[in-house]
């Protein structure tokens, strides 16, 4: 805002001043700003602004000690269509007698600020004037309420005083409300449960769009103490396995012993009775390249001799629902290659061996019991060939 230092009071506003000392009563009307030079008019004997531009309302009026007032307004360039130097300042007051006259007036001069019209920049500017009111006991204001704005300090006070009092609504409603984290069945909701049923709709399955046409297994595990029977079918086909070792082995005893009679009794030399079991009992073995993924099939061979030649994914099958027996001898040569076992697959111990050692032969055999599902894994012994 322009420079206007104090307004200076008219005469006339001089005369309706000493009147309010008397008890007449000082009302502000309005205020108004121009853009009038002053030259060498003299102030005292204004009764209107040199050239008017605006008439402005007051929204304002704070009686002060010290015999002063603040009269305020509010000026906006929004229906200004020709921009101006605010140059003049002048606050009307009612006379009794007179009528409207102007009470106070400033003018800027040479220090007036340019208003620009409106579509230009956006202008408002709240208008304070500091009025000298003596010792009038009465003053007022005609005072337009839809242009008062609030000021900074009342602003605060009234938010400071909303929040104390939401507190203290707060504080005294606390003992008769529940806790912060309880709950609540939906049940426990009245009528909860029937705005639930009227949001939703049944869907059919034809209905969803984009769904999937085909659903492939998610890949999982599970501990063998989670499958049911498996722990105790594991260990019937460990049993039955050992009793058909057991009985495997007596009949091959029993063929070798009548192998020497038999031998003798034709006057040939033969080996003794007591031929270690795989001198006599022979079986034949099939030769496999041990690399990709290899399927051995104990209904084609009851032994196989795997030589390892790259990185390899053993499998077994079989179609018999008997106990089946599967050997296989697993040859690492100079560069031992790795081998992963199928999960068909579980072993003794619920460790998977170690048979990754360059020059070595291992020896191992497998037994099932359901047709090829599971098979039960042992390491028999290993030895070096290198």
């Amino acid at each position: 805002m322009g420079a206007f230092g104090k307004l200076t009071l008219t005469n006339r506003g001089r005369n309706l001043q000493s009147k309010a000392q008397t008890g007449v009563e000082l009302n502000y009307t309005r205020i108004k700003i121009g853009n009038g030079n002053l030259g060498s008019s003299s102030i005292l004997n204004l009764n209107d602004l040199i050239s008017v531009v605006r008439s402005l309302d007051i929204s304002k009026l704070a009686v002060q000690t010290g015999g002063r007032a603040v009269v305020g307004t509010t000026l906006t360039n929004q229906e200004i269509t020709t921009g101006f130097y605010f140059r003049e300042l002048g606050v009307f007051a009612q006379d009794p007698d007179l009528g409207e006259i102007l009470y106070c007036y400033g003018n800027a001069g040479a220090l007036a600020e340019y208003i620009p019209p409106t579509g230009e920049d956006i202008v408002e500017k709240a208008i304070d004037i500091v009025t000298i009111v003596g010792n009038a006991q009465n003053v007022t204001a005609q005072i337009d309420n839809s242009l008062i704005f609030e000021t900074p300090s009342g602003a605060q006070e009234k938010a400071t005083a909303a929040l104390e009092s939401a507190k203290q609504y707060a504080d005294d409603g606390l003992e008769d409300k529940a806790d912060l984290e309880h709950q609540h069945e939906i049940s426990e909701v009245t009528g909860l449960q029937t705005a639930l049923n009227s949001k939703l709709e049944s869907v059919t399955w034809t209905q969803v769009q984009d769904k999937p046409t085909t659903f492939s297994p998610s890949e999982h595990g599970h501990e063998i103490n989670e499958v049911d029977g498996l722990s105790q079918a594991l260990e019937d086909a460990e049993q039955n396995a050992k009793d058909y070792a057991d009985e495997e082995f007596e009949t091959k005893t029993d063929a070798i012993a009548h192998k020497e009679e038999f031998t003798q009794h034709e006057g040939k030399t033969v080996t003794e009775a007591h031929e270690p079991l795989f001198g006599a009992y022979r079986e034949e073995i099939s030769t496999v390249s041990g690399t990709g993924t290899v399927t051995l099939n104990a209904d084609n061979s009851p032994a196989y001799r795997l030589t390892m030649a790259g990185t390899t994914t053993l499998n077994l099958s079989t179609t018999s629902s008997e106990v089946v027996s599967l050997s296989v001898f697993l040859e690492q040569g100079g560069t031992a290659h790795p081998i992963t076992f199928s999960s068909a697959i579980k072993w003794r111990g619920g460790e998977i061996p170690d048979v990754s050692e360059p020059n070595f032969t291992y020896a191992l055999t497998f037994i099932t019991y359901n047709g090829g599902t599971t098979w039960l894994g042992f390491l028999a012994g290993d030895f070096d060939v290198s």
